[in-house]
Formats: structure tokens, sequence, C-alpha cells
């Protein structure tokens, strides 16, 4: 199975700070240590902000991925390799969205011919 590109960001930020925020508004600040497939993380010198304001400072902290809302990566991995694509490795489809001829954009199929449905 190919990895997507947020999979690999996470993984390009690992031993970098990264901010986490869960479903729950809980904000977690510290150094990626691993990333997970599954977007499970270890994060170690982390600064915890509860969702009343009040902070706090965890030593480590292990992150379920299915509780993550956004990750918030380093600014230069923007010009991580990840980003861009090779000439000659274009993904299918990537020379027709160039012309103009992007799949999706027609009109779909018919519902067959209409037929004269009445009695004689």
């Amino acid at each position: 199975m190919a990895l997507g590109i947020p999979l690999k960001l996470l993984h390009e930020s690992e031993g970098f700070v990264v901010t986490v925020e869960l479903k729950n508004n809980e904000i977690y600040r510290g150094h990626l240590v691993q990333g997970e497939d599954n977007m499970n993380m270890e994060l170690i010198n982390v600064t915890l902000v509860s969702t009343n304001g009040q902070s706090s400072t965890l030593e480590k902290v292990y992150i379920r991925g299915s509780l993550v809302k956004f990750i918030v990566t380093p600014s230069f991995l923007e010009n991580s390799p990840i980003f861009f694509t090779s000439k000659e490795g274009k993904g299918k489809g990537e020379g027709l969205r160039r012309a103009g001829l992007e799949r999706g954009g027609g009109r779909g199929r018919g519902r067959g011919r209409m037929r004269n449905m009445r009695k004689n």
C-alpha cells in the first residue's frame, strides 16, 4: 500500500517540533519521536494546553491517531521533495489535466433512449 502525502509529511517531521490538536481541542506541542501509518505518534518534551486554557509540561506522550484533528508541521517542510513530481513519474491523468481534459467533468451517462410507452 502506498502512503499518501499526509503520512509522508508526518514521517518527514520526525525529529522536529510539531503541534497536534485533538478532537477534544487539547493541544500538544513537542518533538515528534515517531509517527506511525495510522497517525499514532510519540512526542517528548511536550507542552499541553487543555480545553480550559491551563498549560502543563509532560516528559513523554503517546497520541492515538484516531483522536487527531490536525497537525502543524515545521514550515520548512513545504520545500520537501514529496510535493514535487519528476517528469518521468507522472501520475495517471497528469497529461489530461494539463490539457484541460481531466476526467469527471462530463455530463455523465445517459438514462437510455426515451421510448413511446403509449399503447395504440
